[in-house]
This record gives structure tokens, C-alpha cells and sequence, in this order.
């Protein structure tokens, strides 16, 4: 199996991962179960893993409930196939937001973020300048053409087709199916639908 891990400056309640003597992986404590030296550890459990079935199936039955929470940990399956020997690696991430958890409105906000920073680079990669990205929203999906200049409070949907050496903005908003030729200009509170 592999586990797919990070290392990160504040785990907070991610799970850790434990490893032996020898640097294998040895089990994953969740952050409720560790002791004041796991806590410590930066390598985090991403919650996404690659199984063989079998050995899978084989350790699903070997679970046992969580005495103190009354839960049935699937990562305790880690440590059963350590008992079995079984051969457990992991890929770290070098990135930690690509695999952020999300279990609050401030984490989804984070998140957000995060993705929207994506797509506009993305964009700007492709010869699109957006003057204000922090004011700027372009949902996934959306195509806009190089040399188009994206003013700040701008919305652009992801069914939304700009052309080239477009201005849009300030103040703008694609909603829906719009599709804008290239050299098109759109200014100071304009709404789409």
C-alpha cells in the first residue's frame, strides 16, 4: 500500500505519521490518540491511499473498535498490515494545500483561496493579466484568451468564453453561457446573465 503524506509546520488535528527504527511506517496515531512526543511530529496522514485489495480486505476484518471513542479507525489498517508485513510506503507531498482537510468555514474559505490563486496563475501563465487577484474571481472552466487585461471586482463564470486582447473591468460580471470576442471591452458595472 502507499500512503500519501506531508510534512508540515502545525499539523494541528491531522493524524502522524509513526514510523519504526528503521524509517518504515509503522502506524498512524490520530491527533486525539498521540502522545505529547507525536504531537511533535510534522509528517501528516493525507488520508489518501493506493491498496491491493486483498491485503485490504484481509486487515478490514482485523479492526477492532476504538475503546475511548467507540469508532473504528480505518487507519488503524496501517498498522495491521505492518504486523503482517506487509510492504507500506509513502509519497510526500512537496505542496501541503493540495491536500488541505476541510471541517470548517474557515478551512472551505482557505481552500478557496488556494484554488482561486491556481486558476488565475494558470491564466497569467497564459498571457492574461489580472491586475488585482485578490479582487478578481474566475471560476474553473471559464476560457479567457492572452492579452486580455482582468480589472479588479470581476466575476467570470466557468461557462464563460473571453477572447483576446480583451479589457474587462472594473466592476464586471459573466454569469452563465457568455461568450465575448476578441478585442471586446467591458466597463464599470456590467452584469452578463
Amino acid at each position: 500500500m502507499t500512503i500519501l503524506t506531508a510534512n508540515i509546520d502545525d499539523p494541528g488535528s491531522y493524524g502522524r505519521i509513526i514510523r519504526d527504527k528503521n524509517g518504515e511506517i509503522k502506524k498512524i496515531t490520530e491527533e486525539a490518540d498521540a502522545n505529547p512526543d507525536e504531537k511533535t511530529i510534522k509528517e501528516i496522514n493525507s488520508g489518501i491511499y493506493v491498496f491491493n485489495a486483498q491485503p485490504l480486505f484481509d486487515a478490514l476484518k482485523l479492526i477492532k473498535q476504538n475503546d475511548r471513542k467507540k469508532e473504528y479507525y480505518l487507519t488503524d489498517i496501517i498498522y495491521i498490515l505492518y504486523k503482517m508485513k506487509k510492504k507500506i510506503e509513502s509519497l510526500c507531498i512537496e505542496d501541503s494545500s493540495q491536500i488541505s482537510g476541510i471541517n470548517t468555514q474557515k478551512e472551505l474559505v482557505k481552500v478557496a483561496k488556494v484554488a482561486q490563486t491556481e486558476i488565475l496563475s494558470k491564466l497569467m501563465d497564459g498571457g492574461v493579466t489580472i491586475v488585482d487577484p485578490s479582487n478578481t474571481l474566475v471560476e474553473t472552466g471559464a476560457k479567457i484568451g492572452s492579452g486580455t487585461i482582468i480589472y479588479p471586482n470581476t466575476y467570470i463564470s466557468r461557462y464563460s468564453i473571453v477572447g483576446k486582447g480583451c479589457r474587462i473591468g472594473p466592476f464586471v460580471s459573466l454569469k452563465g453561457n457568455i461568450r465575448l470576442g476578441d478585442g471586446c471591452e467591458m466597463g464599470y458595472i456590467t452584469g452578463l446573465n
